[in-house]
């Protein structure tokens, strides 16, 4: 690849792992995507997006059937991006190699992104994907090159699992991005993951479907409600989902549950 190219992808709610041997920028247009790194992670939803270097191996998810992300794929041979490495005084070898980065967009961006997008489902040809890649790239440079550090959040050095626990139980039957929950606990997204990892051993987006399905158990086992109602009350999209998160994490359906609680 010596040139690189813009691409809309309609993740919708598929999910899978990712290793590119360029680099790639993700900006969110419609839904949410959840992007795990080694060390990291967060949510891409619109007005959002995440730094993938080259060679970093990433999981992502889509979170609901309208998830759509404008994707970036940088060639390093790209005489249009050397040139504006150059101006930002930015080397190749820094963009290739530097850690994940996810950062909101201007909101001045969000409708050239929606035009680019729209471009790009009714013509994704080579050379089109090249001309509006070049469009994109020196809105995304400022970004990079100017967004103060003052602007991202604190973080702190422990994790209030307490505080934790009844921000989620709160919100259970709302969606709860990675970006909510970091600025709920005062700290930023990178770091959030870094201390679920590190104290819960996973990621902020596991734990809070734990917290999901802990609580869809307890209402099987205290209420009559009929399994769609608890799917909603607890944050799942339906009954299906709910049932098949339920059998991965407790090796049983929620109807076996209910019935040997009876």
């Amino acid at each position: 690849m010596t040139k690189s190219h813009a691409r809309s992808n309609r993740i919708a709610q598929k999910s899978g792992t990712h290793q590119h041997n360029y680099s790639q920028i993700l900006l969110g247009r419609s839904g949410s995507l959840n992007c795990d790194f080694e060390n990291t992670g967060g949510q891409v939803g619109r007005g959002m997006m995440v730094w993938v270097p080259n060679a970093n191996v990433h999981d992502y998810e889509g979170l609901n059937p309208e998830c759509e992300v404008l994707v970036l794929d940088l060639a390093d041979e790209d005489p249009f991006l050397t040139a504006l490495l150059e101006t930002w005084s930015v080397s190749l070898h820094d963009v290739q190699y530097q850690s994940p980065d996810f950062c909101r967009l201007p909101q001045q961006m969000l409708p050239m992104i929606d035009f680019i997008s729209d471009e790009l489902n009714q013509d994704d040809s080579p050379q089109r994907s090249e001309r509006l890649s070049t469009m994109l790239l020196p809105w995304l440079g400022e970004v990079f090159t100017t967004a103060p550090a003052s602007s991202k959040p604190q973080t702190r050095t422990r994790l209030d699992v307490a505080r934790l626990n009844a921000f989620i139980d709160q919100n259970i039957s709302q969606p709860i991005s990675n970006e909510f929950l970091a600025a709920a606990l005062h700290t930023s997204t990178s770091h959030l993951y870094v201390l679920c990892q590190r104290l819960l051993g996973c990621s902020p987006q596991v734990y809070i479907t734990q917290r999901r399905l802990i609580a869809a158990k307890n209402m099987l086992l205290q209420t009559s409600l009929p399994l769609n109602a608890i799917a909603l009350e607890t944050g799942f999209a339906d009954a299906s989902s709910l049932s098949r998160a339920f059998k991965r994490h407790f090796q049983k359906t929620p109807g076996q549950i209910r019935k040997h609680s009876s």
